[in-house]
């Protein structure tokens, strides 16, 4: 393989296909700067797409591949975070948490964020997997230090901190949509739905109904929050309008005009919610 060099168009085009959702092309240029250029990032935007089967067929032992070169060439952290993830998930090898754990821990050393935001689950979410209490304030401080790099999974996982009610750690809704709305800027759809809500019911920011509808619509196929959510709404404003309440009527009536409109742009979740029968009578 040649050296890599410092100018590279292959990546800069990869990047701009991926943002336009042209993902073949984006696996088409990312491979060449990967196999031509030995360019350690793009060996880890291919290995996840072949990870995850986009743009690409799914191909577990394609992405490991890519994932090792990138840390053959330049101990690249983010390509030991998705080693760990696929331990995490069970992708291609035996689902191990501990060893999980263990690369993201090496990645450390690299001080790479998305790492940091892993050490904050093992105290939040994967606590009882150690075997060590919970510490929220623990999970707090990877996350800010994560967060403070860019990681926009950790600005999530601050929002959701802020948005709860630990021990130790200050209750703020405003706090939290900061948070999400920062995450969702960076493209995380999970995110996305969150500030949807949040701008729905008016928690930490001015309601906008509209403008809530919107996002947590756009997130539904990508986004378990956000589908969770819009179920849960549709429930209870059926549940009031059929004992009579004319607001949730109307209610209803504007989330039918939003699936409507999103359902004319292919969105799943929208189009599968418009198959409800109950909508014909709004």
């Amino acid at each position: 393989m040649t050296k890599k060099k410092y100018t590279d168009s292959y990546i800069e085009r990869a990047k701009k296909y991926y943002a336009e959702g042209s993902f073949r092309m984006a696996a088409s240029e990312f491979k060449r700067s990967a196999d031509e250029l030995c360019n350690d990032d793009a060996m880890v935007y291919l290995g996840d797409m072949y990870l995850y089967g986009v743009g690409v067929e799914e191909n577990y032992d394609t992405a490991l591949h890519y994932f090792k070169e990138a840390i053959r060439i330049r101990n690249n952290g983010l390509a030991m975070c998705k080693i760990g993830d696929m331990y995490l998930l069970g992708k291609g090898v035996r689902r191990d948490v501990y060893e999980a754990f263990h690369w993201f821990e090496k990645a450390l050393d690299e001080d790479e964020p998305e790492a940091m935001w892993r050490m904050g689950q093992k105290y939040n979410l994967f606590n009882l997997k150690f075997g060590i209490d919970e510490n929220p304030k623990k999970a707090f401080d990877w996350y800010k230090k994560a967060a403070d790099l860019g990681n926009a999974h950790a600005m999530e996982s601050l929002g959701d901190l802020y948005n709860g009610y630990e021990d130790d750690i200050e209750h703020d809704e405003k706090k939290a949509f900061v948070m999400y709305y920062s995450a969702s800027r960076l493209g995380n759809i999970n995110a996305q739905g969150k500030v949807g809500e949040m701008y729905y019911y008016g928690r930490g920011t001015d309601t906008d109904r509209d403008t809530g509808l919107i996002l947590m619509i756009g997130a539904a196929p990508y986004s378990k929050f956000a589908q969770t959510k819009l179920y849960r709404l549709e429930s209870d404003l059926w549940h009031k309008a059929k004992g009579g309440n004319s607001l949730a009527r109307q209610r209803l009536k504007e989330l039918k005009t939003a699936y409507k409109v999103f359902a004319k742009d292919g969105n799943p979740f929208a189009e599968e919610r418009l198959d409800n029968e109950d909508f014909q009578y709004i």
